[in-house]
């Protein structure tokens, strides 16, 4: 576990946009709100604060073009602001955006809201198309899968799998 000292001096920080208090508000809003400790299980409510956060983050850099380093600073700022809330390290801050990126619409009632954070992360992979991602959160709800099932399912293509068997069906 990676942990931030509680001072830093000017030369620690990453040089960063002057809009940079914009994105940092908007994220801390929302860590202001997150239950303290982590959370274990399917939580809609905390995968959709996930996906406004990674949104924000996205929205962000799309309009800054701020390199790597954002993800470090914007974490040391949040630990040093909320020690009790936990899951926004760097990495997490990078999966909440890939995830606002796999469904840039949003998540409305989408399977992937009632899946646990880890079994989200998996789907997140490069290699996945949204419509994969879709396929196994769907079957991870229906089916109750572990992280690990997913990722044997993933690691079989199940999904081309069901294709081949849906169109042989429908011969």
């Amino acid at each position: 576990m990676t942990r931030y000292p509680d001072t830093f001096s000017a030369a620690d920080e990453p040089e960063l946009p002057p809009t940079y208090g914009e994105l940092h508000g908007a994220v801390a809003a929302e860590v202001a709100y997150a239950p303290i400790g982590k959370v274990i299980g399917p939580n809609p409510d905390a995968i959709r604060r996930y996906w406004r956060i990674g949104r924000a983050i996205s929205m962000w850099q799309l309009r800054e073009h701020a390199g790597q380093r954002l993800y470090e600073r914007l974490a040391r700022q949040l630990a040093r602001e909320y020690p009790d809330r936990k899951g926004f390290s760097a990495g997490a801050l990078r999966n909440m955006q890939s995830l606002a990126e796999a469904w840039p619409e949003g998540l409305g009632l989408r399977a992937v809201t009632r899946l646990p954070w880890g079994h989200i992360v998996v789907l997140l992979d490069d290699t996945l198309t949204r419509a994969e991602r879709d396929f196994y959160a769907g079957r991870t709800v229906e089916y109750g899968w572990s992280r690990n099932v997913l990722i044997h399912m993933i690691d079989i293509d199940l999904h081309s799998r069901d294709l081949a068997d849906g169109e042989a069906e429908e011969s």
